[in-house]
């Protein structure tokens, strides 16, 4: 955002290319190179952001896609917005496949990951390498990595988790956001 403190940083969950490159085709405002290259862009960002061992992304980062290093709660760790990151690019590769040799490459290294940690035990929260963050986490935020499907070659075991977990352990709350309804869709 445009102020003091939120133009120092930014969140890998607002780079979304899916819709820099629909408003390229469709929103003729004389911008469509404009919209292009954001697209890239934000493609780019997303590559030098996600941690290539677990393809979890910090929830916020440099311009340049480095650790804040803030020793802040929100910042360095997969948390909160992080979730969001998989589904964007699920949403990318299936509506663009512009970047499908990385696309599918990311959704087997974050649906390995997760898998690794247990089908029925991993948590909502980590640092990006992968180690638990110092802080407990929560255990309700699960909503995105079944996006990952339709561009990985190993989605399918992370696929089995949600259908018999949900909704059994977590009817969605009150007020719940789009990105927590889609849960309800695998």
């Amino acid at each position: 955002t445009p102020d003091p403190i939120g133009g120092r940083f930014t969140d890998p969950s607002y780079h979304i290319p899916a819709f820099y490159e629909i408003w390229a085709r469709y929103a003729d405002d004389g911008r469509e190179r404009f919209w292009m290259e954001c697209a890239e862009s934000a493609r780019e960002y997303l590559h030098r952001s996600v941690n290539p061992k677990t393809g979890l992304t910090p929830d916020y980062n440099n311009f340049d896609g480095t650790l804040l290093h803030n020793n802040s709660v929100i910042g360095d760790a997969f948390r909160f917005d992080s979730w969001r990151v998989p589904m964007n690019i699920a949403l990318d590769y299936s509506w663009s496949c512009a970047d499908r040799e990385w696309q599918q490459r990311y959704a087997d290294t974050i649906q390995a990951f997760l898998y690794s940690e247990g089908i029925d035990t991993f948590v909502d929260q980590y640092n990006i390498d992968g180690t638990p963050p110092e802080d407990s986490p929560c255990r309700w935020i699960y909503s995105s990595t079944p996006f990952c499907r339709p561009c990985s070659h190993i989605s399918s075991r992370l696929h089995c988790r949600y259908r018999h977990t949900w909704p059994g352990i977590c009817p969605p709350p009150m007020g719940f956001s789009a990105y927590s309804l889609c849960r309800w869709i695998f």
